[in-house]
């Protein structure tokens, strides 16, 4: 039985033939025999197909008994696909580009919802981190996760409110001088962004508040795996980005990854210090996040803020035509990031 099915994938239209063929034999022989009870040959037609119940219900319920039913399904429905993709190929590739990133998509938004709602942040208390945002609006576009100035930052480390506040911001630099040359995602953060997220380096050392305007670089396990063998002689080597020199001080566990990524082609490779200037008020692109200090309430470090709105929207309108920034809000890590995924 099992050899038949195996035949039936490979050698389907030979089978057709023994089975027509066989259905033939059936056939004729009970037309012989109604014609030999005394029946016309129409009659005794008509009679054996009656009895046999329709020949072409006969042939399916054979072909599923001896094949796989589903495989062949499966086949024709792909033979379908196929021929009409050739008579129309503009809309198959259409099609098939609509599914791949509809199957992105969702692969995306999974792994960042497992990671951050169905596992616990690899932070130290990650309920009490806030991303701080201001809000505004630039001519008719209106914000509400916008970023700030150097000068921003310092007025919003004035607040009680939270313990620590640090600054971040992403960008794609090239790598050179560790194999061929490479784009890879590289985030520049204040010296006390990883004691705010409780976290160090597994080898070497983090960066340390003399680091803010060095050229060294932290960098990630996988980018020391894939580039440099996990050479454990690598802090203390030159790292060239952009075409400029930095020095490795450290390797950071596989298990730390921020900003969180959608996956790991987008995670990022390298974080380097960023260097925060109290009288910058240009140029805002800095991303926040705060921990709250103990007995502290979202609600309560959102409104201790609430000043720093106001004298940072007269800084902003008047050094920026037509932007005016109108608040600050606070809001949960979490928070922040899976609303980040429903807006895709």
């Amino acid at each position: 039985m099992l050899w038949l099915r195996l035949r039936s994938l490979f050698r389907s239209a030979a089978l057709d033939r023994e089975l027509d063929d066989e259905m033939r034999f059936h056939l004729e022989h009970q037309i012989a025999m109604e014609i030999a009870a005394g029946k016309s040959a129409e009659e005794a037609r008509t009679a054996a197909l009656a009895g046999f119940g329709g020949v072409t219900r006969i042939k399916e319920e054979c072909r599923e008994t001896r094949g796989f039913g589903w495989f062949e399904r499966v086949r024709q429905d792909a033979r379908y696909a196929w021929r009409a993709a050739r008579r129309e190929p503009g809309f198959a590739a259409v099609a098939i580009l609509t599914l791949a990133m509809g199957v992105g998509l969702n692969a995306a938004m999974f792994t960042i919802v497992r990671s951050v709602l169905l596992r616990p942040l690899p932070y130290d208390d990650p309920d009490r981190l806030m991303m701080i945002y201001s809000t505004g609006h630039m001519g008719p576009m209106k914000w509400t996760d916008g970023t700030f100035s150097d000068a921003d930052i310092y007025g919003l480390r004035t607040s009680a409110a939270f313990t620590t506040i640090a600054a971040y911001h992403s960008m794609v630099s090239t790598l050179t001088g560790a194999g061929d040359a490479a784009d890879i995602r590289r985030i520049a953060i204040t010296p006390n962004l990883l004691p705010l997220l409780g976290r160090t380096a597994a080898l070497g050392r983090g960066f340390v508040e003399d680091d803010a305007a060095a050229r060294v670089v932290l960098i990630s396990d996988a980018l020391w795996t894939t580039r440099f063998g996990r050479d454990t002689s690598i802090v203390g080597r030159a790292l060239t980005l952009d075409g400029v020199a930095y020095t490795v001080v450290g390797v950071m566990p596989p298990s730390f990854v921020f900003p969180p990524a959608a996956s790991a082609v987008h995670a990022p490779a390298v974080w380097t210090p960023l260097p925060l200037d109290p009288a910058y008020r240009r140029n805002a692109m800095q991303r926040v996040i705060g921990r709250l200090a103990p007995g502290v309430s979202r609600e309560a470090a959102e409104g201790s803020l609430k000043g720093l709105a106001h004298d940072r929207a007269r800084d902003a309108t008047s050094s920026r035509a037509g932007v005016r920034v109108e608040d600050v809000m606070v809001v949960g890590f979490k928070e922040a990031i899976v609303g980040s995924v429903r807006q895709l």
